[in-house]
């Protein structure tokens, strides 16, 4: 990949290091960064990939082969597993050539704007299809979109990305009794994310007299639109609610979660962006903050839904609909969270644990090589 690992990477670092029992993975990057964060073994930096999530430049692509290669060789590699679809482009004729078996995840843009966008992938899709061993993928949204866009149902594997539960106590939130009402946000400042609308949803309930205070941890990233920072600006001067609403910036993940235990609700309301761009599987977010006890109002966008049990799933919403929202909060104050927070987090220990997912991963690598 470009960088191991940038800020909201803990989603690839837990896949990584829950299969370290069941394979020796080798990581190959650009550049690293947060290695505080996110430490690993086996990482070769100055060039690209077995663990890619960015397009390659013309001119890395000759050092991407020369290195993936040395990799390969040096490391002994049974399997290259090849992260975003755009990646598993650059790296199947090699593993074709070498004839190492080849799998492929996607997870979200790449499944999404990259082929509405461009014919050109479209056509370099339908290569990778036709030449890699497996397509993993977030959820059976994500695995529906895959099949339309042409690749064969027998290659699709539905894997949820795993979390590493062991860091994430069991920690029921409960109404307040007295207070306002705490809610936390978490995401890149992009349209996808629908931070917006999240914001028109909060200055709602202010306006009807619900006591809510809110955390929006994130900010842009470089190259991102500025306009979707202005719009959660405006919605928040609209409403007058800029001092209920703390806006931190980007943090460490280890603080993330220490800020998630001091809040009751997380609230997640992803879009489908203009471009095309969407979560395709769900925001790993989404999955940590349920599995910490915390009930979750969001979209039934992309596979937000299979990550959540039902009683949460009555609380989803449809997209672009801050009403919505504002009356999904109403409503949950209202319930007995005990069993809701209680079913995500079976459901989560079952799905999404990283270790039972490296297993199922490690299941798949020897069915490859059988």
């Amino acid at each position: 990949m470009a960088r191991w690992l940038p800020w909201g990477g803990a989603w690839i670092s837990n896949q990584v290091d829950g299969a370290l029992d069941q394979v020796e993975p080798s990581v190959v990057c650009d550049t690293s960064e947060n290695l505080d964060q996110f430490p690993i073994d086996n990482l070769y930096v100055g060039g690209r990939l077995l663990l890619v999530d960015r397009v390659l430049r013309r001119t890395a692509l000759q050092r991407h082969r020369s290195n993936l290669a040395e990799v390969v060789r040096t490391n002994h590699i049974q399997v290259i597993h090849s992260h975003f679809a755009q990646t598993g482009w650059q790296n199947a004729r090699f593993a074709r050539r070498v004839g190492v078996s080849h799998v492929v995840s996607c997870y979200g843009e790449d499944m999404t704007k990259v082929p509405i966008q461009s014919r050109r992938w479209r056509r370099r899709y339908a290569e990778t299809f036709e030449s890699i061993d497996a397509m993993l993928c977030e959820g059976p949204f994500m695995g529906e979109t895959v099949e339309r866009l042409g690749c064969p149902p027998e290659k699709i594997l539905v894997h949820p990305l795993g979390i590493d539960l062991g860091r994430i106590p069991f920690r029921p939130r409960r109404p307040p009794a007295d207070g306002p009402v705490r809610i936390l946000m978490a995401a890149a400042f992009r349209e996808k994310k629908g931070l917006p609308y999240a914001m028109h949803a909060l200055g709602l309930l202010a306006r009807d007299g619900v006591p809510v205070e809110a955390t929006l941890v994130g900010d842009m990233r470089r190259g991102d639109d500025p306009s979707v920072k202005r719009a959660i600006i405006a919605a928040l001067e609209e409403f007058g609610i800029g001092d209920r609403v703390t806006l931190t910036g980007v943090l460490p993940h280890t603080r993330l979660m220490e800020l998630a235990y001091e809040h009751d609700i997380f609230l997640s309301p992803s879009v489908t962006a203009a471009s095309g761009d969407a979560e395709g599987g769900a925001p790993v977010s989404v999955i940590e903050m349920a599995a910490s006890g915390m009930p979750v109002i969001a979209t039934t966008h992309c596979d937000i839904p299979f990550v959540l049990a039902a009683p949460n799933r009555e609380l989803l919403v449809g997209e672009r609909d801050p009403e919505g929202l504002a009356d999904a909060l109403r409503r949950l104050l209202e319930l007995d969270w005990e069993p809701l927070v209680a079913a995500n987090r079976t459901q989560i220990e079952e799905q999404h644990d990283t270790r039972r997912q490296a297993l199922e991963l490690a299941a798949v690598y020897r069915g490859l090589l059988d």
